[in-house]
């Protein structure tokens, strides 16, 4: 309980009014953030790595977090202070920790979920509460969503207007309708529904006890409804390609070259003719970040890109891939690390999959490596995954995960360790001819005679 409520504050206490009781620094920058950065960081270094059986093949998650946070952290002053790429007072107008802390707001999700889970019951505890939030879902779909949609699709053409722009028009229509969550948008919303739709697809692909069997299908129907109407291309992208891996994962030569093409795209990629207005911005915007990247070893400063595009041209445009977002911002190190981590944790979800020992197991492995495998390819359209609604979720399903794989090997070993005591007091280990029994002499009379 005390790791959870430590996990509130963290989440309230930087928007509550004994932050202003921490003083400030000169030219705006802000001490109390500092102060807050400091102790955070303090705090999850002593939960670096949950405690668990030496494994050296484990992907090292919550280190590559750590540091992550810590790179962004310090880019969010050095990409002021020293980059140039904005002026210091237009980047102070523009400056806040918000998208930060909800980044480390997630990851203090994963260190909780990993660190505190010790059963298998209690995973499931938590499933339970996921399984059931999708009640709101169904309401939501059938009370607001729907007649929305219905009502934009049935509005009249306007006159001297092109049908085709009118379709478009009407698509960006429903795309800005709020999800369940009002302060995100469609594509947002269509990547939450995406990623625990795909851990609940890779659970159900193993794990259909009675409760489970009538439950996770009406939620992955549900969710997957959610990412067609949004009219998500990259969701519905991401889908396909997920399912896809989970086929041929085994063949690693084809699962590299296909994400190396993708990757390429946005570094490589040529010219926009024959694309749509929004694949072509996009296009420009991903080669422009992959310049800076290259430009500014050390990044152009934590969330920094945006406020360029809105001090030039009124427009706050990012760069519409998570990664390339990483790249410009934090450099070809902040872009290796979140790389690292998304591996890292398709990995994890694998490599509870092939050592499992129930179907649950196995189940939550494969639920965790699409669920990932999904992001890969839905964040080379956006940032979708660091918005507290979408990355609390995610990064509990991964904690959780980690915590059901270290569950294992513990028990794993504790069998192991009684399985070898349980032979020394039976036997003597005389190498490859077998064992010779220890005899009993209790019952043995005592002496000659």
């Amino acid at each position: 309980m005390t790791w959870f409520v430590l996990a509130f504050c963290v989440a309230v206490l930087p928007n509550t009014i004994l932050v202003d009781w921490i003083p400030k620094g000169p030219a705006g920058l802000n001490l109390q953030n500092v102060i807050i950065a400091t102790a955070l960081m303090i705090l999850l270094g002593t939960v670096a790595e949950p405690k668990a059986p030496s494994q050296p093949h484990w992907p090292k998650l919550a280190r590559t977090i750590v540091l992550y946070l810590a790179l962004a952290f310090a880019a969010c002053w050095y990409g002021v202070l020293f980059t140039g790429w904005v002026g210091l007072p237009a980047g102070l107008d523009d400056f806040r920790l918000t998208d930060w802390r909800d980044e480390l707001t997630g990851g203090l999700m994963f260190f909780l979920a990993a660190k505190c889970i010790k059963t298998e019951d209690q995973i499931k505890k938590v499933l339970v509460v996921l399984v059931i939030a999708s009640a709101y879902f169904v309401g939501y779909y059938l009370v607001l969503y729907y007649p929305e949609v219905g009502r934009i699709n049935a509005l009249p053409m306007p006159r001297g207007i092109d049908p085709k722009q009118w379709d478009e028009d009407k698509k960006w229509m429903i795309k800005a309708l709020a999800g369940v969550f009002v302060h995100l948008q469609s594509n947002e919303m269509a990547a939450y529904y995406l990623y625990v739709g795909m851990f609940f697809t890779g659970l159900f692909w193993h794990y259909r006890s009675a409760f489970w069997r009538i439950l996770v299908p009406i939620e992955v129907a549900l969710l997957f409804l959610g990412v067609v109407y949004s009219a998500s291309r990259g969701a519905m992208l991401s889908a396909a390609a997920a399912v896809a891996y989970s086929f041929f994962r085994k063949q690693k030569w084809l699962v590299r070259v296909t994400f190396l093409a993708c990757a390429a795209i946005p570094a490589f990629g040529g010219g926009t003719e024959g694309l749509d207005a929004s694949a072509a911005t996009r296009l420009e915007l991903w080669n422009h970040a992959f310049r800076m990247g290259l430009r500014y070893p050390l990044g152009v400063g934590y969330r920094l890109f945006s406020t360029k595009h809105k001090i030039d041209y009124s427009l706050k445009l990012d760069t519409h891939n998570f990664f390339m977002r990483c790249w410009a911002e934090l450099g070809p190190g902040g872009f290796l690390l979140m790389a690292l981590f998304f591996l890292g944790a398709i990995k994890l979800g694998w490599i509870l999959h092939d050592s499992a020992r129930s179907d649950f197991s196995r189940g939550m492995g494969r639920g965790c490596a699409l669920m990932w495998a999904s992001a890969v390819i839905c964040n080379l359209f956006g940032d979708r995954l660091s918005y507290v609604p979408i990355g609390v979720p995610v990064w509990t399903l991964t904690g959780l995960t980690m915590a059901l794989l270290i569950i294992e090997e513990r028990d794993r070993i504790a069998e192991a360790e009684m399985s070898l005591g349980t032979v020394s007091r039976t036997s003597i280990p005389v190498g490859a001819g077998g064992t010779v029994p220890v005899p009993d002499y209790a019952d043995e009379p005592r002496g000659f005679g």
